[in-house]
C-alpha cells in the first residue's frame, strides 16, 4: 500500500511539473517561435553555416583542441571568411562537435564514451521489473542526447542540470543492479 501511494505521488508530481513546463512553453511566444522554426529553412541554414565554421576550426585545431570556451574567440576569425552573412554567431549547436573543436579527439572520445555508457545502462534497465525510474531516466537521456546533436545542451544550465541528474539516477540504478547480481559468497562452490 505504501509503495502504491508513493508511486501515485510520483506520477502526480510528474504530471503537475509536466503541465507547468508545457503551460510555460505555450505561453512564451518567443519560445514557441523558436521551436517552430527549429527545423525551418532559416534556422537550418544558420546551423549549417555554424557547423561549417566549426569543421574549419576542427581541421585547423591543434591535437588537444582549441581549449574550453575558445570556439567563440577562434570562430570569429572564421565566421568572416566562411559565413559573412550569418546573423547569429553562437556555439556549435552540437555537443559532440563542440567537444571535438574545444577538446580535440580526447574530449570527443570521452563524451561519446559517456553517451555510450549511459545508453548501455539504460538498455540494461529496460529488462528489470520495477526499474521504471531508470527506464524513464534512460528515455529522457536519449531525448537530451539527440537534442545535443542540434543544440549545445550540455553548455546550457537548463538542460545540463537535468542531464547530469538523470545520468546520476541511471548510474546509481546500474550500480545497485550490479550489486544485486554479484554473488554474496554464501552459496556453495
Amino acid at each position: 500500500l505504501l509503495f502504491a501511494r508513493r508511486r501515485g505521488m510520483v506520477f502526480g508530481l510528474a504530471a503537475v511539473l509536466g503541465s507547468l513546463v508545457l503551460g510555460a512553453t505555450l505561453l512564451d511566444a518567443g519560445l514557441v517561435d523558436r521551436l517552430t522554426s527549429l527545423f525551418g529553412a532559416p534556422g537550418e541554414m544558420s546551423r549549417w553555416r555554424i557547423w561549417r565554421v566549426a569543421l574549419a576550426l576542427l581541421a585547423d585545431a591543434p591535437a588537444a583542441g582549441w581549449g574550453y570556451g575558445r570556439f567563440f574567440a577562434q570562430g570569429d576569425l572564421w565566421f568572416d571568411q566562411l559565413a559573412p552573412v550569418i546573423d547569429i554567431r553562437s556555439g556549435t549547436h552540437n555537443d559532440l562537435l563542440a567537444a571535438a573543436v574545444e577538446g580535440g579527439p580526447w574530449l570527443l572520445a570521452a563524451l561519446a564514451g559517456l553517451y555510450a555508457a549511459l545508453g548501455c545502462a539504460a538498455w540494461r534497465a529496460r529488462r528489470e521489473a520495477g526499474a521504471w525510474p531508470a527506464r524513464a531516466a534512460g528515455l529522457a537521456l536519449v531525448v537530451l542526447t539527440m537534442g545535443s546533436l542540434f543544440h549545445n545542451a550540455l553548455a546550457d544550465g537548463e538542460l545540463s542540470l537535468p542531464f547530469w541528474a538523470l545520468a546520476g539516477l541511471l548510474a546509481r540504478h546500474d550500480a545497485r543492479a550490479a550489486e544485486r547480481a554479484a554473488p554474496t559468497g554464501d552459496a556453495p562452490p
